[in-house]
């Protein structure tokens, strides 16, 4: 699946389903804790946090995109002023994979 808003509607419905974990901390330590998993960030996000998410997503070589901005993230999950969150739906996650 790459149509983007497939994805970003996949996003939502884990959103609904209460499987996404939004924010910089958060994230990370789902990712430190090794849960099945992809990882939004978006284009706009500062620097910074692209390089500490990057170092992240490649030690524990989790699929990382960076296709989305800000706006469309946070339209998808219902939010504002998304830079990054983390899809933990094993069955969600194996629509990617289709």
């Amino acid at each position: 699946m790459e149509k983007k808003t497939d994805i970003l509607g996949l996003l939502g419905l884990a959103m609904r389903k209460g499987s996404v974990v939004i924010g910089t901390d958060m994230t990370l330590r789902t990712i430190r804790k090794e849960t099945p998993m992809r990882i939004f960030l978006a284009r706009d996000a500062g620097e910074n946090l692209h390089k500490k998410i990057r170092s992240k997503t490649d030690h524990y070589r989790i699929p990382l995109h960076e296709e989305f901005s800000s706006q469309e993230l946070s339209e998808a999950v219902g939010r504002e002023n998304i830079k990054v969150c983390a899809l933990v739906d094993k069955d969600i996650l194996r629509a990617f994979e289709r």
